[in-house]
């Protein structure tokens, strides 16, 4: 079995992934901001990261101060991950260079700044550039240049995006400050990526105006996809037949061929992580996994299947819903999308200046 990509959580071991996919591989990693990290660590293991007698006393900007104050007690109080089965938290922290760990660096190493430069040396020389999650859009269209992508290759849809307390407020400057040294490493990785990819953006021609188009198309897509999405679940509710999807149809540019987008295509740009990797297993390993694995409701398409009721339910007549009616409106007339070019400022004659 041969393999193009291999896209999935894991400790990066450059040793290890070559063996898996040989032939001289090409790497692809992505950071993020440290401290906007941190919060949505905060957020994602607070269960983990919050001593018994403190829960729900804080805000989590209180308990973002708290911890800074002191990372090695809260950090150390990690009993449920030392606890437990999964050795994925045995060998790091979440808190502590967490990007960084991810790459390949020991906890141990951490804290010696010989391992740390021989760390950040090897990482230099493995990935040419990260993407910037900051900067995801720039970050994928100089990966679809490097390496002679198509556009169709880079199109997403923003998931697993949480609402959580005080996200955006500012975090206190003397807490920054303690918080980026606890996450120095991170800090360090994070600098170079981002410095790196403005220097690679720089050395392409026309960059910014295919930037602006894919954005346009990008934008576009999500909310096509959205709509249409909204009509499948209302439409597989019923079992409606006569209901059509029409497909979006992108015009061709400077950069690329016209392609269409359909429902098809919406459901794999939403399908989540774990959903994905199943039906992969389905489709690779039939012999080991069979069509009952793979779980609706957790694709982020498919309403949760829902017990049947011990009554024979009423049944109900389709309703599409204001929303839904509106959506097949408003995405009819947007059906074809088609780069017009920007039009050049006119010159202003010296006599004018």
């Amino acid at each position: 079995m041969n393999f193009n990509v291999l896209v999935n959580h894991a400790i990066f071991n450059k040793t290890v992934i070559q063996e898996i996919l040989p032939n001289n591989p090409k790497f692809i990693g992505v950071v993020r901001y440290p401290l906007t990290h941190f919060k949505s660590v905060m957020n994602y293991f607070q269960k983990m990261l919050i001593p018994a007698d403190e829960v729900g006393k804080y805000s989590m900007m209180e308990r973002i101060i708290r911890f800074a104050d002191d990372p090695n007690y809260y950090d150390g109080y990690n009993d449920k991950m030392k606890n437990s089965p999964d050795p994925y938290f045995h060998v790091r922290s979440v808190t502590h260079n967490f990007q960084a760990a991810d790459f390949g660096l020991g906890r141990k190493e951490m804290d010696n700044p010989e391992e740390v430069e021989e760390f950040m040396a090897d990482l230099k020389e493995t990935f040419p550039f990260l993407l910037v999650m900051e900067y995801m859009q720039e970050s994928l269209l100089l990966l679809k240049r490097k390496w002679c992508w198509d556009i169709t290759d880079i199109l997403f849809l923003q998931k697993n995006v949480f609402k959580y307390q005080n996200k955006n407020d500012p975090i206190p400057v003397k807490t920054a400050e303690k918080l980026l040294d606890w996450m120095s490493v991170d800090l360090q990785i994070y600098k170079w990526a981002n410095a790196t990819l403005w220097k690679e953006i720089s050395k392409e021609k026309g960059f910014g105006e295919e930037l602006t188009y894919y954005k346009s198309v990008n934008s576009l897509i999500g909310s096509y996809c959205k709509a249409d999405i909204m009509l499948f679940r209302s439409v597989e509710a019923y079992k409606n037949p006569r209901i059509t999807i029409p497909k979006l149809e992108i015009a061709g540019s400077p950069w690329n061929a016209p392609f269409s987008i359909e429902l098809e295509d919406c459901k794999n740009l939403m399908r989540f992580e774990m959903a994905y990797t199943r039906l992969l297993q389905i489709n690779q390993r039939p012999d080991l996994f069979d069509d009952s694995y793979y779980f609706k409701g957790n694709d982020g398409i498919r309403k949760p299947i829902k017990p049947a009721a011990k009554s024979s339910p009423q049944k109900v007549k389709p309703n599409l819903g204001r929303s839904a009616a509106e959506a097949r409106v408003k995405y009819a007339s947007a059906k074809r999308f088609k780069y017009i070019p920007p039009t050049p400022a006119p010159r202003r004659n010296s006599e004018e200046e």
